[in-house]
């Protein structure tokens, strides 16, 4: 599974053609997809037999980005998706000046269930949990294995026990990995993007080195 915050889309030929020279995972996570490539994105995959799911969510005068949950259909059937609402943000909307809807992507699985989460940027880290509590109330008590993974603009500089202990309350645990630097373009590099897992085994967590966004992108190798 690569999960990767693409910075609204734009470097997002040489993103896709980064993918398409490398073994593709069998599960994509985009955050802040524009949907003015979206079309692009499916001829090119079709390909390489891969279906994708997307929802809106920021509004700017650029066109409109969210988040793309693309899939491997020889490995995996989709069953459903879904978007969930996470609310607006008036500050982002004051600050940066566009409609900033946050919003989750649920997409169900024969095998297992993914969440492509983009939460709050302008916001206290309370937020950010009621928004994760809505995400996993859209989970039914039966649903598993599952996977809750994106940009959580949850910093580690601001501490990560309050987020690891909320969401093993839920039974999820963090995906580990020793490289500190996801977001680099700040004045102090943070991780802010996670990958929370449940009723599955994350065998290996990579921070690859590939500049083209303001984060680095997350490889993740499952075991379902």
């Amino acid at each position: 599974l690569l999960s990767y915050n693409i910075f609204f889309g734009k470097k997002v030929d040489q993103i896709l053609d980064w993918l398409t020279t490398r073994k593709l995972p069998d599960i994509i996570c985009f955050q802040e997809f524009p949907v003015k490539f979206l079309d692009d994105f499916q001829r090119l995959f079709e390909v390489y037999e891969y279906n994708c799911c997307f929802t809106s969510a920021t509004i700017n005068k650029k066109g409109i980005y969210g988040e793309l949950t693309a899939f491997n259909t020889r490995k995996l059937h989709l069953i459903s998706n879904e978007t969930i609402n996470l609310g607006e943000s008036k500050l982002e909307k004051v600050v940066y000046r566009h409609m900033a809807r946050k919003t989750a992507l649920l997409t169900k699985f024969d095998k297992l269930t993914v969440i492509n989460v983009h939460l709050g940027t302008l916001v206290l880290n309370k937020k950010r949990l009621d928004q994760l509590e809505t995400v996993v109330s859209h989970l039914p008590n039966h649903q598993k294995p599952s996977i809750i993974v994106g940009d959580y603009n949850y910093s580690n500089l601001t501490g990560l026990n309050r987020l690891v202990k909320f969401m093993q309350r839920f039974g999820f645990e963090r995906a580990k990995n020793s490289k500190r630097t996801q977001h680099f373009i700040s004045l102090f590099p943070q991780q802010i993007d996670h990958l929370f897992y449940k009723d599955l085994a994350v065998k290996k967590l990579e921070v690859l080195n590939i500049k083209l966004s303001d984060h680095f992108p997350l490889l993740a190798s499952l075991l379902v």
